[in-house]
């Protein structure tokens, strides 16, 4: 499991560099200091449809493993301030949460078949057989398992989706147990826009 965690991270700050660059080079930054003042100018106007697009991006960037997460928490509570940051952050990890654990029960779980099983790291097969003992008891094993780095989040989400979790307590504990830590995060954001801004 650490082994592929390190790659997994690996993967994701890989991703998280290119997708900057790229966005550096498309709004014509020359670094990622002014793509940060680029980011802050194009939202400053605080348009809804601009935050929409900011949450629906979001979604997108964590329904594969190729941004980091707390840097999107952060940029969007530089972006936005505290609560519409965190709305943002909280809809595009819920919504990305739900889109993976469908994508893994419907697609993945479909393809693996009997494989799935198989291939299930331990502790989510404990998960799996916990949850299927006592269901009522999901929100609580989801809720729990989001302040733990044992697996990272995306690869959680799709790991969930092997599992007998109902959609809706899946759902909302994603949304409630993650409402904290993206509280953090987004904060952060927002003092360090603080800090610069002088």
């Amino acid at each position: 499991v650490v082994t592929s965690s390190a790659m997994v991270w690996l993967v994701e700050q890989g991703g998280t560099y290119l997708i900057l660059s790229c966005l550096k080079s498309g709004v014509g930054a020359s670094s990622f200091q002014d793509l940060l003042k680029w980011l802050l100018a194009w939202a400053a106007d605080g348009s809804q449809s601009k935050l929409l697009l900011c949450a629906v991006t979001s979604t997108a960037l964590q329904i594969l493993p190729i941004f980091n997460g707390i840097l999107l928490a952060a940029l969007l509570g530089a972006m936005w301030g505290t609560a519409r940051g965190l709305f943002a952050a909280s809809f595009g990890v819920t919504t990305s949460a739900v889109l993976c654990l469908l994508i893994s029960r419907y697609l993945v779980l479909k393809w693996l078949g009997p494989r799935a099983e198989a291939s299930m790291p331990p502790i989510m097969a404990a998960v799996a057989t916990a949850i299927s003992e006592s269901p009522s008891k999901s929100f609580t094993f989801i809720a729990l398992f989001r302040f733990t780095p044992l697996i990272p989040f995306v690869w959680s989400n799709y790991l969930f989706g092997l599992t007998p979790i109902p959609l809706l307590p899946y759902a909302a504990a994603t949304f409630f147990a993650s409402l904290l830590p993206l509280f953090v995060f987004v904060s952060g954001g927002v003092a360090g826009k603080a800090v610069v801004d002088g």
